[in-house]
């Protein structure tokens, strides 16, 4: 959790309301996407999450220490998830958030794991 904002609120929105929509219905279930309910969660829901953490990051570095934390890997992976989906962060509107997860993808376990993931969904 950083501050008010614990990575399951992250999840909580980005699961269902991007990642099921966008990888998991088209793909393994062959379902159609519902582009309203990602347009609503990527509107909507995120943005407050977003600004907030906006203000909780420092940028290209770790939240504690000078070392990655389950802090970092739990706030990374439902943004992940995101990427997954088609969807970013706005590094106009949110520089340093934007600066900080790529920062994180860019740490060599995370870069090998995310490709594996690139590479499962045939990307």
């Amino acid at each position: 959790m950083v501050g008010r904002v614990p990575d399951s609120k992250l999840i909580e929105k980005i699961g269902p309301g991007i990642f099921f929509q966008r990888v998991v219905k088209p793909t393994p279930l062959q379902q159609e996407c519902d582009e309203e309910v990602v347009r609503g969660t990527v509107e909507e829901e995120l943005p407050p999450l977003f600004d907030y953490l906006e203000g909780e990051v420092k940028g290209a570095e770790f939240l504690h220490n000078k070392t990655i934390s389950l802090v970092d890997i739990a706030l990374v992976c439902p943004l992940i998830s995101l990427y997954l989906a088609g969807e970013s962060i706005d590094a106009i509107r949110r520089p340093k958030l934007a600066a900080y997860y790529d920062y994180l993808v860019a740490q060599p376990v995370i870069a090998a794991r995310l490709q594996q993931e690139l590479t499962m969904l045939g990307r």
